[in-house]
């Protein structure tokens, strides 16, 4: 069920597990949660070349119901972290900057 109650809270926590990420092959995504009255959702979606090879993995931070006003700006940072399930590899991390 979607966590949309409107709250005033400026933070929260979106986690996705894919499991066997190498068979994934549409998009996976969380249910909305609402941040500052926003919707929030993390989704991961493989891309493909032209013979059918798998050449990326995409992960996406989407704000879902934008304003289109002149007046009205958000900006966001999150974290995003990759955590391997093999032993001995190094989890990748980042700070992603948004200026909607």
């Amino acid at each position: 069920m979607a966590n949309l109650e409107p709250l005033e809270r400026s933070a929260a926590k979106l986690q996705l597990r894919v499991n066997n990420v190498s068979s994934l092959h549409g998009i996976v995504q969380t249910e909305p949660i609402c941040i500052l009255n926003l919707q929030w959702r993390l989704r991961v979606k493989p891309s493909f070349d032209a013979s059918g090879n798998k050449q990326a993995l995409g992960v996406f931070l989407y704000c879902e119901g934008l304003r289109e006003s002149k007046t009205w700006s958000c900006n966001a940072a999150a974290t995003f972290r990759l955590i391997p399930q093999k032993r001995g590899l190094v989890a990748y991390s980042t700070i992603l900057m948004f200026a909607l």
